[in-house]
């Protein structure tokens, strides 16, 4: 045990001391030819190195990675391992011993590293190299090359030093190990060890199959100064480097070198440059080059072909690409897996589903096992057609047939079933996707967080970007253009805002796209003039609206009843450059008819059909909407007919714009046989359609009728809204008063036959539902909703509540959207008791209270002294499902700081900091911002110091 001890020991002092005696000389070029020197002053140098002069030259950053690293591996368990293998090592036929046999399946690269340091007799580590290198699944990293390469050179091993530098450098997997490879042999050429012809063939082609050519270009140039001459392959390699980046012309100096060297181009070169004109899209070209060698007697083989189909798909030329295909297969030239790929991802996503499954199929008719990439372009295919079902056993048919989906398969399938609305399921694949070992990418989660947004879950949309930004992985452009678009259509564009700060501050650079998107928040919200001012800031940064940004902003100020202005948008955009799209004219048109500008919406659809910008059915709706609304509807009708006659098919807007004008008008007969209409062509009549009718029923006294069409239009699954209860409801209140008329009539009395529209009350409501079971219009919990969430929205809180009862008689139970409305109703009303029981209740029946009911709810107990049941409520809300920055803004910022209670909001950011609910630097950025802006310059010093405390950088402005 002492001597296992001393082992131990003695492990770490050497580790340690080899770590300090590192030395890191700061070299810009790749060999100094200068340096190099001949065999026998090699020798001489090598005899009187010591061995910390082999160490690896590293950056200070990978020296810090690596002593942390070796310091985590100084565990007991570690150096157990590495004292048992080395103890092996050291007895005769270790090779065939059954003990290290079972520790081998143990043993890391970086245990292999301690191993091969620890062992005395270079030979005996370059064969323990060798045999731990067999093992199935274990592969050397750049640390054990190194390590072995220094023994053998202090052993003055040479020619073995060469072979596994070479190996070294064919083992390359990522860009970071050639680096590592590329600082190393750098040291070895100081120290006089020189690169020959063949270590320079493998660098350039491990540097052509990482993708770095700028990097190729460098060794080639410094080989070249070096006095060593290229061969075949090194010129070949460089064409394909070159041709892959689509440097055709560079390539073509290297070849008149071929020719001068009396060498000649073979299948390899031809192909490379075939592969540089497609990446240039100049197939033209290449196909000269494919008849050029063959007139030189060069045959093409299956990479040739396979570069030029790929070449015809990308240019969408894919039944050229299907005869290549053929004349491939005729001149003899077998296709690979490779050759198939392009064709059927180019299928998939031209929609052309069953075309690329015949194609798979042919593939294995031909003996060829389809791979992953395949499968993933079937099913990425089938998800944009929305055929989930054939892509679901796509994939499980990858799992049978032992195939490993790639972070692309599972993004795919994500994707699918967010668009289908089918979050939870793209959840599930999430998780899959994590047990299986592949890791999400940032498109993984910016699928998924449109997926929520989709779904109007913006909070947790929020914590998996709060995820994103703990683990590392930067959030992209889409990831905050979709969260901003999600708040923006939410109506919450004071976070859309911060999120955009948050996102410049992270050095991502927000796009037209971007500002488009709050612009339109802006104007939805009515905050014109914030929507100009972001508008004219465009040309500062650089960006130019486009047709969208212009139509978005018209369409605001015309729903604002701003038509000047509008008009006067139109008129820039044209002077911009900018020329005025269908949709530009389209919201133009609606916003003139909506201010009974008649003549001029006329001249607008005019100029319209005069440049063809027509879009049927939806122009065409909204001139039918204007002229209905100018009481023209006859005229409405007649070009209707003439839309039908030329061919252009209403759709059920239009159909619910002219059932709209004659119920106005009380041609209700006439209204409904339009109904029967629409139905007979298939369409579905929406809540417009029957709300319009149900209206034009009540106004001809015809109560009992308006309930039959409601009947009909439960049953055909068509929910009604508040408005459509509204106009059943004002008509049982007509009724009832007309009743009252006629009784005080009876007695000699004169009364008011009007009454004052949504002058309703509880009994009216309870009126209602009772005549709804009458007419076989059985009460629903989304019934109770509608009514519930209008009363609420009007004030009317306590009849709202009434309902409640009234509903839980008839055995119905509540739903999240029923305690929202009722919560937020009472706190409007400054009744929090009321709201903080509904909270309770809500929890208690499985629903989760909104962030604006928790903001609501702690504000208003802070207000009336109750600190103490605030303190708990925030603390469940902190706990729940909502990152930190929502809670920041919603509660701390948009609640307290805007009401003048910062001390209650420093507070309850500190317990937030105390249960790791801690919020980004950008909002706390934010939360300062608000507090210098509010005049509260000693709390915002306050939280700039906290922050300094936590190692935060902190914007300048923030010290003043």
């Amino acid at each position: 045990m002492r001597r296992k001890t001393i082992f131990m020991a003695l492990i770490f002092s050497a580790t340690t001391s080899k770590l300090n005696s590192l030395q890191f000389p700061s070299l810009q070029v790749f060999v100094p030819s200068s340096q190099f020197v001949n065999g026998r002053d090699l020798c001489r140098k090598c005899h009187s190195l010591t061995a910390s002069d082999f160490i690896s030259t590293q950056s200070s950053v990978e020296r810090n990675a690596s002593i942390d690293a070796r310091l985590s591996a100084s565990s007991n368990e570690f150096l157990e391992l590495v004292h048992r293998v080395h103890e092996v090592i050291h007895q005769s036929d270790w090779q065939k011993n059954p003990s290290l046999k079972k520790l081998s399946a143990k043993l890391t690269p970086e245990h292999v590293e301690k191993v091969l340091e620890l062992l005395n007799d270079a030979k005996t580590a370059m064969q323990f190299f060798h045999w731990i290198r067999q093992r199935p699944g274990y592969r050397h990293n750049f640390d054990c090359h190194a390590m072995l390469i220094n023994l053998l050179l202090r052993a003055q091993l040479f020619w073995p030093a060469e072979h596994i530098r070479t190996l070294m450098i064919k083992v390359c997997a990522r860009v970071e190990e050639i680096d590592k490879v590329m600082e190393f042999l750098k040291t070895l050429h100081y120290k006089g060890l020189k690169l020959k012809l063949q270590d320079y063939n493998s660098l350039l082609i491990a540097l052509a199959r990482l993708n770095m050519p700028d990097t190729a270009e460098s060794v080639y140039r410094e080989m070249l100064s070096s006095g060593i001459k290229p061969n075949n392959l090194t010129y070949n390699t460089m064409i394909g480097t070159l041709c892959k980046q689509g440097k055709v012309q560079n390539a073509k100096q290297l070849l008149s070198q071929i020719y001068e060297q009396g060498w000649y181009p073979n299948t390899f070169t031809y192909t490379s440059f075939i592969l540089g004109h497609c990446r240039n899209r100049n197939l033209a070209e290449a196909f000269k080059v494919f008849q050029q060698m063959q007139e030189e007697g060069c045959a093409p083989n299956s990479m040739t072909y396979t570069t030029l189909i790929n070449g015809l798909c990308t240019e969408g030329r894919i039944e050229e690409a299907f005869r290549m295909l053929v004349e491939m297969v005729e001149n003899g030239c077998k296709a690979t897996v490779h050759t198939y790929t392009m064709p059927i991802a180019v299928l998939c996503d031209a929609g052309r589903l069953q075309e690329a499954f015949d194609l798979v199929n042919k593939m294995v008719e031909g003996g060829f096992q389809p791979n992953i990439h395949n499968y993933t372009a079937l099913i990425n295919g089938f998800c944009k057609e929305s055929r989930l079902e054939e892509a679901s056993k796509i994939f499980n048919k990858v799992l049978e047939q032992g195939l490993v989906p790639n972070v692309v398969t599972y993004n795919a399938l994500i994707d699918g079933l967010c668009r289908e609305g089918k979050v939870d399921a793209a959840f599930e694949i999430l998780e899959k996707m994590e047990k299986a070992g592949c890791k999400p990418n940032a498109r993984t989660q910016n699928e998924l967080i449109n997926g929520l947004c989709k779904e109007r879950k913006l909070h947790k949309a929020m914590l998996l970007f709060d995820g994103m930004l703990k683990s590392g992985l930067a959030p992209t452009r889409i990831t905050y253009n979709t969260l901003i678009d999600g708040y923006c259509k939410e109506g919450k564009t004071n976070n859309a805002f911060r999120l955009l700060d948050m996102m410049e501050k992270n050095g991502c650079e927000p796009d037209l796209h971007t500002y488009s998107e709050l612009i339109n928040g802006l104007c939805k919200e009515g905050k014109l003039e914030q929507a100009c001012d972001l508008f004219s800031k465009l040309h500062e940064k650089g960006l130019t609206p486009n047709e969208v940004t212009y139509t978005t902003l018209i369409d605001g100020h015309c729903k604002g009843g701003k038509i000047d202005i509008a008009l006067s948008l139109v008129d820039r955009m044209k002077e911009d450059g900018c020329e005025p799209n269908a949709y530009t004219y389209n919201v133009l048109m609606d916003g003139l008819f909506k201010d009974n500008q008649i003549s001029l919406a006329e001249r607008v659809f005019g100029k319209m059909l005069k440049r063809g910008l027509v879009q049927i059915p939806f122009t065409c709706t909204i001139l039918i909407d204007g002229i209905c609304r100018a009481g023209a509807v006859d005229y409405a009708l007649k070009v209707l007919d003439e839309m039908v006659c030329r061919g252009c098919e209403p759709d059920v807007h239009t159909y619910s714009a002219l059932i709209h004008g004659l119920c106005r008008q009380g041609k209700l007969e006439e209204a409904e046989l339009l109904l029967e209409k629409i139905e007979e062509k298939g369409l579905k009549p929406d809540q417009v359609t029957y709300t319009s009718l149900i209206d034009g029923s009540i106004k001809l006294d015809r109560i009992d009728h308006g309930f039959d069409i409601l009947r009909k239009m439960i049953k055909n699954e068509c929910q009604p809204n508040y408005r459509t209860y509204s106009v059943l409801m004002n008509g049982l209140l007509h009724e009832s008063k007309m009743q009252k008329v006629k009784l005080t009539t009876f007695k000699g009395a004169v009364g008011d036959s009007y009454p004052e529209e949504n002058a309703f009350n509880i009994d009216i409501a309870l009126k209602l539902l009772d005549k709804m079971v009458e007419k076989d219009c059985q009460p629903t919990v989304d019934t109770y909703n509608e009514l519930i969430a209008g009363l609420c929205n009007g004030g009317r809180v306590q009849e709202a509540d009434q309902l409640v009862k009234n509903m839980s008689a008839r055995g119905l139970l509540p739903h999240k959207g029923i305690y929202t409305s009722l919560t937020m109703g009472y706190c409007k009303q400054g009744e929090y008791a009321h709201a903080l029981e509904l909270l309770n209740s809500m929890s208690e029946n499985g629903f989760e209270p909104t962030l604006l009911i928790y903001n609501a709810i702690i504000c208003g107990l802070y207000r009336e002294g109750r600190t103490k049941e605030a303190n708990r409520l925030f603390d469940n809300a902190i706990s729940s499902s909502f990152s930190p920055e929502e809670i920041t803004w919603t509660i701390l910022i948009d609640g307290f700081c805007k009401e003048g209670e910062f001390d209650a909001c420093l507070k309850l950011l500190h317990r937030m900091e105390e249960r790791g609910c801690e919020p980004t630097v950008q909002t706390y950025s934010a939360l300062i911002k608000e507090l210098w802006k509010e005049d509260k310059p000693l709390e915002a010093k306050l939280l700039v110091n906290r922050m300094r405390e936590k190692g935060f950088v902190l914007e300048e402005a923030f010290l003043c």
